[in-house]
């Protein structure tokens, strides 16, 4: 059965604007710092981050398995952890609320 992991943070944000930075990797050196870049293995079926997409990350591969821009998305490990042990989905939501 695959591990499901859930976080929860607000933000002011725009749903666009974090739906851009977290789901395009391209963009993930702009903001996360990140040690290594991101690769691209196969495009998606609508977008080229969408649905279906495959990437590289370091030492394991990801596949898009959720996609609906700007509010939900999410993806499962291919390999470097036992296949399929891991499944990632994120929502976002507009909130009112001043910091």
């Amino acid at each position: 059965m695959p591990r499901e992991i859930e976080a929860t943070a607000t933000s002011a944000a725009a749903p666009e604007v974090i739906f851009k930075h977290l789901c395009v990797p391209e963009a993930w050196d702009e903001w996360g710092g990140f040690w290594t870049r991101v690769r691209r293995e196969s495009a998606g079926q609508e977008h080229p981050n969408g649905l279906g997409a495959v990437r590289y990350v370091r030492s394991w591969r990801e596949e898009v398995v959720a996609w609906d821009p700007p509010r939900h998305y999410g993806y499962i490990a291919l390999v470097a952890i036992p296949s399929g042990a891991f499944v990632r989905t994120s929502r976002w939501s507009r909130t009112s609320r001043a910091r």
